[in-house]
């Protein structure tokens, strides 16, 4: 499960004049955004002097500690400093502090950015995008035109996300985030060599670029790139050594390598590090499945769902180390629960089929519900061959081996299947009219 980083784009800000904030009891965990330009994060010796400052050139920072006047922040260069309360807003307030310049100023096209990224933040992209657009109209800048490149990013519009990180690399070639965000774009298109390319332009341009190495690093796993991916995780660690993500994302290019010690380690390190981080439970959970040690992975699935209730995949996937045990009451809950959070999941709908079709014991089964689930993770998920093996698997349950035989045939047709043997197995079985039924 991939976990990304946006670096955002620096604005170039307007003076404000000051504001009374309000008292929060601790402001650890908490969102907040910069009000302006100037801003510097402020590093302190031991004794609490100031050492050096470097410019706090992003929009908004999560609050690691709170010191009365002072909070805590980390730049995405992985530098950790200090910063007065006063020279941020949290983001419950920042769309009601933005609105109050934009009414004293109409042409204030700072205010409309950083409203827009507020919204952003909250999950309102369409108003994120309106005010981007105003902001623009106001001044066509690249840390706008990036800003809401973003923003249809996360609406999916990578098209018109495309065309505003290339207007906003014409008008900056040395705008260091934006080759990192449209990486990520590239990324999410599956289009990893295009993601790498922008992510090595940003590191170029910023040796020390944090993220860039850790979103580098998750391209290369998913090309399989172990070596390359390994290399930028542990770059990642150089810069932040208590990094919980990059550890755990270099243990899974350490399991891919099938260098098991190696990534356990980094698993365990990655929840000594962030132990409340159900990621980090889920990529061990996974790491036992493929060890096939049951009884490590329910426990690690158990404490993904403690930590992420409403996480379907972990559901699904407990059910189904569950079923290896026999607990097959419990698996069925949770293959229930899994499509009672997430009803359009065809990997839930595909799990749940595949047990009540080809569960060892008769009372669990279920060929009529089967056929309908299954036919259903087929059509979300554009006929995937293992959804339609699970099909012929619901129809051989109910009988209909003829349509059963068919679709296996289907199946082995696929270049990852053909040589399957199971899959295979499983055909000969439908054309002795013979269900197929999981080892008990």
């Amino acid at each position: 499960m991939f976990t990304v980083h946006l670096a955002l784009a620096p604005f170039f800000l307007l003076a404000t004049p000051p504001d009374k904030t309000p008292p929060v009891a601790s402001w650890a965990g908490k969102t907040v955004l910069i009000k302006q330009i100037g801003s510097r994060l402020v590093q302190l010796d031991d004794k609490g002097a100031p050492t050096k400052s470097v410019p706090l050139t992003s929009l908004e920072y999560r609050v690691l500690a709170d010191r009365n006047d002072r909070i805590q922040l980390r730049t995405n260069q992985g530098i950790t400093g200090w910063v007065s309360k006063s020279e941020v807003v949290l983001l419950d307030d920042a769309v009601a502090f933005f609105s109050k310049r934009i009414q004293q100023n109409a042409n204030d096209a700072d205010a409309y950015g950083r409203r827009a990224w507020s919204w952003k933040l909250k999950g309102e992209n369409d108003a994120a995008i309106k005010d981007f657009s105003e902001a623009l109209r106001l001044r066509p800048t690249a840390a706008n035109y990036s800003n809401r490149a973003i923003a249809y990013h996360a609406k999916k519009e990578y098209d018109k996300a495309l065309d505003d990180y290339s207007q906003a690399l014409r008008l900056s070639p040395q705008f260091i985030g934006v080759y990192n965000n449209r990486g990520i774009l590239w990324a999410a298109k599956k289009d990893y060599l295009r993601a790498i390319e922008d992510y090595s332009a940003a590191i170029r341009l910023d040796p020390k670029f944090l993220i860039a190495y850790r979103n580098r690093g998750l391209a290369y796993n998913a090309r399989r790139d172990y070596d390359r991916a390994i290399a930028d995780f542990t770059r990642a660690l150089e810069l932040d050594p208590n990094s919980a993500l990059s550890r755990r994302e270099r243990g899974k290019s350490w399991a891919g390598k099938k260098e098991y010690d190696k990534a356990l380690t980094d698993f365990n390190e990655a929840i000594r590090l962030d132990p409340k981080a159900p990621a980090s439970y889920w990529a061990r959970a996974l790491f036992w499945n493929s060890k096939k040690d049951d009884d490590k992975a329910i426990a690690d699935f158990t404490e993904t769902i403690r930590l992420s209730r409403s996480f379907a995949p972990a559901y699904t996937e407990r059910g189904m180390a569950l079923g290896r045990k026999k607990k097959y009451e419990s698996a069925l809950a949770d293959f229930n629960k899994a499509l009672e959070i997430d009803g359009k999941s065809a990997s839930a709908h595909n799990a749940v089929a595949w047990f009540l079709a080809t569960c060892p014991e008769e009372k669990w089964r279920d060929g009529k519900r089967a056929v309908d689930l299954a036919t259903k993770a087929v059509n979300l998920s554009r006929r995937n061959p293992i959804f339609v093996d699970t099909l012929a698997a619901a129809l051989a349950e109910t009988g209909n081996f003829a349509d059963a035989a068919q679709l296996q045939e289907e199946v082995l047709r696929d270049a990852r299947w053909k040589n399957d043997p199971a899959a295979r197995a499983r055909l000969e079985l439908y054309r002795k009219k013979l269900p197929y039924r999981q080892a008990n």
